[in-house]
């Protein structure tokens, strides 16, 4: 039916996603630098998502190719869906950050 169909698509632009950001972590932590912990949360989201897609591109293009599916048809969906998994885990190392640098108030 049509619905598995698009539950089948949807599974497959997820684990592409999550297969581009999790190759694509360590070098964009190395691209973001210190810089981005002095940021407002809003400007580190526009940071990260910046800074990050040229790296997402590349991993997403050497994995298509190697799955021999570089005109992948949900090609702009998985790169999407990448980026903001990648904008998520990296907002969360900001934030863990940001909480254990936190000045302690005398109680």
């Amino acid at each position: 039916s049509l619905w598995l169909k698009f539950r089948r698509v949807d599974r497959e632009i997820e684990q592409l996603a999550g297969e581009t950001a999790r190759r694509s972590q360590a070098e964009v932590a190395l691209v973001l630098g210190p810089r981005v912990r002095r940021m407002s949360l809003a400007e580190a989201r526009g940071y990260i998502r910046a800074r990050s897609t040229p790296t997402l591109k590349r991993h997403l293009q050497t994995m298509l190719r190697d799955l021999g599916a570089s005109k992948h048809p949900h090609r702009p969906a998985i790169l999407a869906r990448a980026a903001e998994m990648l904008v998520q885990q990296q907002m969360g190392v900001l934030v863990r950050h940001s909480v254990a640098v936190a000045p302690r108030r005398a109680a």
